[in-house]
């Protein structure tokens, strides 16, 4: 994972003037010290081998919603390519249907089969930590290799977890999936550069184009939600996307891949107490990307 990064004043004002310019007028509460609203932004230019990059609050962690799921696709191919497991027509559908749909379900199967685990009723102390060392391994792989404060080992969920999930997710969720908006801007720029996973191929296709075939959206008023309603809802027909987005009624989130006709940029939009407002997340994808072209 040899990308360079190189933080850019430039584009750290810009972030800081959008955001507050779009917070003023959707007339939406400023982020505050007691956390009940967090917003966090990078904005990352691919145009040169150095990616330039801005944010603001970038290194703010939080919940990660299906956001998540970009790295358990990331640590699934890794397995896979290193044949550490084995492609089946089921785990394709399931990867699939965790990036294409956000499919809970599908992760469920996804995490039980890189993590070699299962839910099901609590544990015992002492089995539940041979439990544990085997879930914990997705977030271990990330800590060695420049995320070190990320958790991303955690299935997501329509309700609650039960059993050991709850277990694992610890009595008050301090255990719960977490990131910042620089951990998912990062992973969206080595997916872009092709540095994520080593150079391999799958019946005689690239590893790296396979997975990046499940986040490339469609764009316009009948693409799917992941697309109209975040980032790909401001993008012009002929533009490119490729993104992960993830929503609860705490967090909403997207990271984006995005290439225009002379630009190509990754962003990353993270936040908390937003949920019901559709529209800040377009509106600051807008504001950086509309100024970051000119």
């Amino acid at each position: 994972m040899a990308v360079s990064f190189v933080k850019s004043s430039d584009y750290f004002k810009l972030c800081e003037q959008v955001v507050s310019e779009a917070l003023e007028s959707l007339e939406l509460p400023c982020p505050d010290p007691s956390d009940k609203h967090e917003i966090g932004v990078v904005f990352a230019d691919l145009k040169n081998p150095t990616v330039q990059i801005g944010d603001i609050c970038g290194a703010k962690q939080m919940y990660t919603a299906s956001v998540v799921k970009l790295f358990h696709l990331v640590y699934a191919v890794h397995l896979l390519q290193n044949q550490k497991i084995e492609i089946s027509i089921e785990l394709e559908r399931a990867i699939r249907d965790m990036i294409v749909d956000s499919s809970n379900d599908a992760t469920a199967l996804v995490v039980d089969t890189i993590t070699g685990t299962t839910g099901g009723p609590m544990l015992p102390d002492k089995e539940f930590r041979t439990w544990i060392e085997k879930r914990i391994a997705i977030t271990q792989f990330f800590n060695e290799r420049g995320f070190p404060d990320l958790l991303v080992h955690q299935k997501t969920w329509n309700e609650a977890p039960y059993g050991r999930e709850s277990q694992a997710r610890g009595l008050d969720g301090e255990f719960r999936n977490r990131i910042s908006a620089l951990d998912a801007a990062k992973l969206m720029v080595l997916i872009a550069r092709d540095e994520v996973i080593e150079p391999g191929l799958r019946g005689g296709q690239d590893w790296s184009t396979w997975m990046k075939s499940f986040l490339k959206r469609d764009i316009g008023p009948n693409s799917g939600e992941q697309s109209k309603d975040f980032i790909g809802g401001i993008l012009k027909p002929a533009d490119i996307l490729y993104s992960k987005a993830g929503w609860t009624d705490e967090v909403r989130h997207d990271v984006a891949w995005i290439k225009t006709e002379n630009q190509e940029f990754v962003l990353s939009i993270l936040t908390k107490g937003y949920s019901n407002d559709f529209s800040l997340i377009p509106t600051i994808a807008k504001g950086l990307l509309d100024r970051a072209s000119k």
